[in-house]
């Protein structure tokens, strides 16, 4: 046993100066994060654009559910079965309108179509979905608090790439609903590098910097949004039924990659310089926690709400307008989703100081109930359900972004 104790301590040698050059390395890149402009913009470029990602990649998914799920009871294919025409006009319909990678078969089974109706197959999804950002929220809020934001953003970003693995498989391998879901909810929980960045930017900024690029992270997950529309574009389109739809998730599958070897390579995560100065949680004034738990509560009602407007749009509409369920309809109608919240956030900029964030929040919410009560109407045709849907959202948004503002200040 002697004699191998000496063998091994050129070993533990070589290893301790490993670990300090890398140590040193950190110390370096931490101390340029601080003091060099220039290095702070460049690492805040590459965390931007791993939220550019990350919502490009969410969004080039979800124009599918409608059709995917069309074989649901109640579906688009069952709206086209009822009609007054041909059964060859029929079957050529669905060929044209719904996607041949559509959840079909026996109602339930794995590799059936959806186990409940249309509505409830993709809001149940969504729902789950919401709940996956949630939860998401609140582990790798923690970790971040205890790790920092860089090794839960590159974990994030790692189990996207899987997320969409799992979407292309249900569509293209295993023709599974249930397995599709699980990618969503999949995706939803690991798809919090937005949230991640906002905590970053928090930490490596101060004042009207820090300001500057928190925004920027809200700007690109609109912009993220658009371009991801954009994108999918030409795999939606051409043969119209969205047969090549699924090829689109390689593309994401690759900036995801890039991404994450960019985020591992050049983001350093800053030093905690004011861990020693952090306030007591007991030392906050009571009427800022009641206003926070009060702009909390809201939002949270608020979203409620805009998911009652969102059903409007991604199945209702489908139902009642079903050349309106193939995905190059339903990513046209995201993109214009996506205007309509830059056109919000640029309201809410200029105009926070002039009414104030609370009074944008309650026209906001005022709007959003006005809008459902107008869509529960009969007999609206195509054109003006998606205008006033549209131009509800409009100022339904002014209360989330409102809100959102209310809790960060």
């Amino acid at each position: 046993m002697n004699s191998v104790r000496p063998a091994k301590a050129p070993e533990m040698e070589a290893m301790a100066t490993t670990m300090s050059k890398q140590l040193t390395r950190k110390k370096t890149a931490q101390m340029q994060l601080r003091t060099s402009r220039s290095h702070q913009r460049f690492t805040a470029g590459i965390v931007v654009m791993a939220v550019f990602t990350d919502i490009l990649g969410t969004v080039i998914i979800m124009p599918a559910l409608s059709t995917l799920c069309a074989y649901a009871e109640g579906g688009p294919v069952d709206s086209i079965m009822q009609m007054d025409i041909s059964d060859e006009a029929k079957v050529e319909m669905i060929k044209t309108k719904v996607s041949p990678h559509a959840f079909k078969g026996e109602r339930g089974a794995w590799s059936g179509s959806p186990p409940i109706p249309y509505s409830l197959s993709m809001n149940v999804m969504l729902s789950m979905s919401n709940f996956g950002v949630a939860a998401g929220n609140l582990v790798f809020g923690r970790l971040s608090d205890r790790l920092g934001c860089k090794l839960p953003m590159q974990f994030c970003l790692f189990m996207g790439i899987v997320g969409y693995l799992l979407i292309y498989a249900s569509g293209i391998w295993v023709k599974s609903y249930y397995l599709f879901a699980l990618g969503i909810v999949w995706n939803g929980f690991f798809g919090v590098t937005a949230s991640l960045a906002q905590v970053f930017f928090g930490r490596v900024f101060e004042g009207a910097e820090r300001d500057f690029w928190v925004g920027s992270v809200i700007i690109m997950f609109l912009l993220g949004g658009t371009v991801g529309g954009l994108i999918v574009m030409p795999f939606v389109l051409n043969p119209e039924n969205g047969e090549n739809y699924f090829n689109s998730i390689w593309l994401a599958i690759g900036l995801t990659v890039f991404m994450w070897f960019m985020v591992t390579i050049f983001v350093v995560e800053p030093e905690d310089t004011k861990k020693e100065e952090a306030p007591d949680p007991s030392s906050t004034p009571k009427m800022a926690t009641r206003i926070l738990w009060i702009a909390i509560i809201a939002s949270g009602l608020d979203h409620a709400g805009d998911e009652g407007t969102r059903m409007c749009r991604g199945t209702i509409m489908s139902v009642l307008f079903p050349e309106w369920s193939t995905i190059a309809m339903q990513n046209l109608l995201l993109m214009a989703l996506i205007g309509v919240a830059m056109l919000s956030m640029v309201t809410v900029l200029n105009t926070k100081r002039i009414f104030g964030l609370p009074m944008l929040a309650v026209l906001g919410t005022a709007a959003t109930f006005a809008t459902q009560v107008v869509l529960s109407l009969d007999g609206i045709t195509a054109g003006p359900y998606i205008a006033i849907w549209h131009g509800g959202k409009m100022f339904g948004f002014l209360s989330t972004l409102s809100c959102n503002f209310i809790i960060q200040e």
